[in-house]
């Protein structure tokens, strides 16, 4: 019995130092990858391409909030990148059911589906044809 006893303390102690944290998409996080799949079938790296004409966007911070938008903090861009992507992203939204995040930006483009994942500190965006990868900061 006093085995037993002396377990659970040493697990609620043990659990109570390291608390697990929670994987869900709410809070700040950085871009690292973005991979497209060409018709051809070919996986092509957005990212670098993008970092190549915009490399300010390294440095961006996406800003996921309860209420289901998400801020995007651009450091160092080019005023003209800044406007864009501001105007991009302000009506951006998002939702999650289950392990989808559905986006949706306007009724233009609609609503995008994405299998979502967590591994360690990376956040996983999958599509049939696109996958992201963020780091939690």
């Amino acid at each position: 019995m006093l085995k037993k006893v002396l377990f659970v303390f040493i697990c609620a102690l043990i659990i109570s130092t390291f608390p697990a944290k929670a994987q869900e998409i709410f809070g700040k996080w950085k871009c690292i990858a973005h991979y497209k799949i060409s018709a051809e079938g070919k996986k092509i790296d957005i990212w670098q391409a993008h970092l190549k004409s915009s490399p300010c966007a390294a440095f961006t911070i996406y800003d996921f909030k309860q209420d289901g938008r998400a801020l995007r903090i651009l450091k160092d861009c080019e005023e003209s990148y800044t406007r864009m992507q501001h105007k991009l992203w302000k009506n951006w939204r998002f939702r999650i059911v289950e392990n989808q995040l559905l986006t949706f930006v306007s009724n233009h483009i609609g609503e995008m589906i994405y299998t979502l994942r967590f591994q360690g500190d990376k956040m996983i965006w999958t599509s049939a044809d696109e996958t992201l990868i963020f780091q939690r900061l």
